[in-house]
């Protein structure tokens, strides 16, 4: 077996492989499932989780609409899982880049669905904040890569909670003011 390293990655390549009587293959070095920097990304899917069967009562294109975004936000989660799980050496190209169109897609759609500006605003400075101590942790030696990079996905956890909580109550207003208050009946809103 040969190793030999690209882009500070520890590849395997082996001679012989068992399955499917390959004669070359790659064996990426990788994370064990239940690593803190692995388990760290359930604070952030369990909202988008949330997202995709949770409430909304407005029309077909805004459901259609709602519904991408969560599955779009869960898979870029998905995708930085599996940048993390392979020691950052698979993905490493895009992976920044969907989260970064990402956020923006979120904020955007915040912006869509009447989330005040202060909560899009707040959003953007905690993303900032993200960004400056990922950097700074990234300069740093890789034990401390390793230690503290999962305390940010445990902030980015909070911060889509509270983005996809925001975007629900938008649905639940948008319910709440077609209710008649007198007989308590949803009333159709007018056109």
């Amino acid at each position: 077996m040969d190793d030999f390293t690209t882009d500070n990655c520890a590849i395997s390549v082996c001679t012989t492989c068992s399955h499917d009587n390959n004669t070359n293959c790659i064996n990426i070095k990788h994370r064990m499932l239940c690593s803190h920097m692995i388990l760290s990304h359930i604070p952030m899917i369990i909202p988008c989780i949330w997202w995709i069967f949770g409430y909304n009562t407005g029309s077909h294109t805004s459901h259609c609409v709602d519904k991408i975004m969560a599955v779009v936000l869960t898979s870029s989660i998905l995708i930085s899982s599996v940048y993390h799980y392979y020691y950052e050496c698979v993905l490493h190209t895009i992976e920044a880049n969907v989260l970064i169109l990402n956020t923006l897609m979120l904020n955007i759609y915040m912006y869509y669905r009447g989330v005040h500006y202060a909560y899009i605003a707040a959003g953007g400075v905690i993303l900032y904040g993200l960004h400056r101590t990922i950097h700074s942790i990234e300069r740093n030696d890789k034990l401390s890569y390793e230690r503290n990079h999962p305390f940010c996905h445990y902030i980015a956890g909070v911060y889509v909670t509270a983005c996809v909580y925001l975007i629900q109550q938008t649905y639940i207003a948008d319910a709440c003011s077609n209710i008649d208050p007198i007989s308590n009946v949803i009333v159709a809103p007018e056109l």
